[in-house]
């Protein structure tokens, strides 16, 4: 029971980093297409805009959108640690004695 309590707190401090790491990726990510918004609104009339949309699609020829399944993608791992990690803390909540 005691290794199986170390072990859980084990893998929760394993999820918190992970959540931590994604949540500044997202805030990250977030910034990132702010500024191309910000961009392809003035582009029309901007050529440094113009320039530095050509640029981010040499750099990212999938787009953003890519990226932004990617990233989702990780979001579902978590969350399906976090809930396989409910499910064993559940279960030694329910059976303490095991």
């Amino acid at each position: 029971m005691h290794t199986e309590l170390k072990e859980i707190e084990m893998q929760k401090k394993i999820i918190e980093r992970d959540y931590s790491r994604l949540q500044k990726v997202f805030s990250e990510f977030t910034e990132i297409k702010q500024s191309i918004d910000a961009l392809i609104t003035s582009a029309p009339t901007n050529p440094q805009a113009q320039s530095k949309l050509i640029q981010l699609n040499n750099l990212f020829p999938n787009g953003i959108q890519e990226m932004n399944a990617n990233a989702l993608q990780d979001v579902k791992k978590l969350s399906a640690a976090v809930k396989k990690l409910k499910t064993r803390i559940d279960h030694v909540i329910e059976n303490p004695s095991k």
